[in-house]
This record gives C-alpha cells, structure tokens and sequence, in this order.
C-alpha cells in the first residue's frame, strides 16, 4: 500500500491564509468526486463532498491511494481542486498528485536556496495570470515533502517560499 502525501496552503491575493475553506476534490475535468484518505495509514477512503476542510493556517492535507488501495488511482490520474471560503472561491483542473517518489516529479519550478535575515528562501516565479498557486517542496536530501516555515507573494507572479535550515537540495513545485 501506498499514498501520496498532498498537501498545500491556500493564500489570498495578499498572502493572508485563507482559513476553514471547504475542499472538494474531484477527478480531473469532471464533476465525479475522487476518494481521498486523511491519514497515511489507515482510514477509509472518502470521496462525500467536502472531504477535508483547510486549518486555521489555511493549510490542507490529504492522500491519494495508488491503484493496491481500495479506491486508489493510476499514477498518471489527474484531480481536480476546488476551495471554497464564504465568497471566495477557487478551482485549479488536472492537477498531478506528486507521486511516492520525487524522482517522477514533473516539476515547473527548481531554484537554489538563498540566505537572508528571516531564514533561507526559494524566489519563483510562475506565469497562472495572477491566480494563487498551489506549492509543494521535496527536499531530495530525505525524498521527503517539506514544509515551508512561511510562503509569501511578493507580486502576483512570484512565490517565495521560506525554509528553516540551509538545505540545497529542494524542489519547488508549483501547480495551477
């Protein structure tokens, strides 16, 4: 058994969390709701509308199963996100799951780490026509997912995404 860790934070045009929006998770291009796990281990596969919520830092998480779970998906299957927080609301279609390992990471962004006085930064730059981004890290050290300490948009093109140790080896991924 095997599940792929997703897990974002959503952010508002000036960078504040958005904080308990509802999360709909579907198949790509389709309105047919996909199943997802909230644990690593265990638990039952949930495809009932809304099937996770973000947390009070506008954070979210929650796993795909590949195809040796009960409900699980292909590693090329796409999903689709859509957040909804009182009159906001977003949906970004054909998102890739990042797969258990980094190496088969599709990824649009790779930046090298640089040092400034609030910690060790990445800089990207994306072109989603000033939609907020979802962003993923993988420090290849460990072939893990990292959480940043702090993600900011400096300009509505641009994540800058902070970590807390000086790590080289990190890839920044940022999906729309």
């Amino acid at each position: 058994m095997a599940r792929a860790h997703f897990w974002t934070h959503l952010i508002d045009d000036d960078g504040s969390p958005i904080k308990y929006a509802t999360i709909n998770v579907y198949t790509a291009g389709t309105t047919s709701p996909a199943y997802v796990f909230l644990e690593e281990i265990g638990g039952l596969p949930i495809n009932d509308l809304p099937q996770t919520k973000s947390n009070f830092q506008g954070r979210i998480d929650f796993w795909i199963g590949d195809i040796s779970e009960d409900r699980g998906y292909s590693k090329d299957q796409k999903f689709k996100f859509y957040y909804e927080k009182g009159s906001e609301s977003g949906t970004i279609d054909y998102i890739t799951i990042l797969p258990i390992s980094p190496q088969a990471v599709e990824t649009t962004t790779t930046t090298w780490i640089s040092a400034a006085p609030s910690g060790y930064w990445a800089e990207c730059s994306h072109y989603l026509n000033n939609q907020t981004p979802l962003v993923q890290c993988w420090n290849l050290s460990t072939a893990q997912v990292e959480e940043p300490t702090k993600i900011e948009t400096p300009n509505p093109n641009v994540v800058r995404v902070y970590f807390p140790l000086n790590i080289y080896k990190y890839v920044v991924t940022i999906v729309g």
